[in-house]
């Protein structure tokens, strides 16, 4: 028979033993965000056969210079002194002849022409003609000088002398328009120059006016020159002139074709 105090059901005795889990709890492990995908790069324009170019620019190509105007430098004489700087020996002289482009000339001297080995030039009693592009009719009784090989350096001297010319071949080497008359009775002048740019000046005992302006390229680098010069003699003369180059950026060359 069971007693009061005996427990319905019988207890474990102490201490109990906790069992054992059925695995291994796992630890708290922080996972990293993932990377985004990477996106993929824009593709590039096309390339245009042709590169950009400003509206009010109409350059031809130039090794140097691939925006540059092109200018054709002439080789051939265009007017009296010329011819005598491209004499290699002063010498007396005699010629006449039509240029590649048509201008008609004549012309003889007693002496004429430049020593290439020290650059000097000399023309005495000349007497010259040329109609064309560039008209001009001269008369000197001496013309004596010194220019480097290049003739971009000069000086010259002239004693009784006088010339008219008109036409679009100019003194300096530029081509656009000339125009005067002058008669002189001894005169210096002379051009300092880089190749490119350069200054001109001279003082005369004489009469007339002349004035030229044009564009080159005397340095064949595909930026070209400004020229402009002027001569005023009324007794005692002056004669200014200019050759600028075409500085890099401010693009003068826009307004020429």
């Amino acid at each position: 028979m069971p007693r009061l105090n005996d427990p319905a059901t019988p207890f474990s005795q102490w201490p109990m033993t906790p069992a054992a889990p059925s695995s291994p709890p796992s630890p708290l492990v922080s996972t990293p965000p993932e990377a985004p995908a990477p996106q993929p790069e824009p593709s590039p324009p096309p390339a245009s056969e042709e590169p950009a170019q400003n509206a009010t620019q109409n350059y031809s190509s130039h090794e140097s210079n691939p925006q540059a105007i092109s200018f054709t430098q002439r080789s051939e004489p265009t007017n009296n002194a010329q011819r005598t700087s491209a004499i290699s020996e002063p010498a007396p002289y005699a010629d006449a002849g039509v240029t590649d482009d048509g201008v008609a000339y004549a012309g003889a001297a007693a002496i004429k022409g430049r020593d290439a080995n020290t650059g000097i030039e000399m023309e005495i009693y000349s007497a010259s003609v040329q109609v064309g592009a560039q008209n001009e009719a001269q008369v000197g009784m001496a013309r004596l000088g010194i220019s480097s090989d290049s003739g971009a350096n000069n000086a010259t001297m002239d004693i009784f002398t006088a010339q008219a010319h008109a036409g679009v071949y100019n003194k300096d080497g530029t081509t656009g328009i000339n125009a005067g008359a002058t008669a002189v009775a001894v005169g210096v002048e002379g051009t300092a120059s880089t190749g490119a740019s350069g200054v001109t000046g001279g003082v005369s005992i004489g009469v007339g006016a002349e004035y030229s302006a044009g564009v080159r390229d005397a340095d064949g680098d595909g930026y070209g020159e400004i020229g402009l010069r002027g001569t005023l003699e009324l007794g005692v003369g002056i004669t200014i002139g200019i050759q600028i180059e075409d500085p890099r950026g401010w693009g003068v060359w826009d307004y020429f074709d």
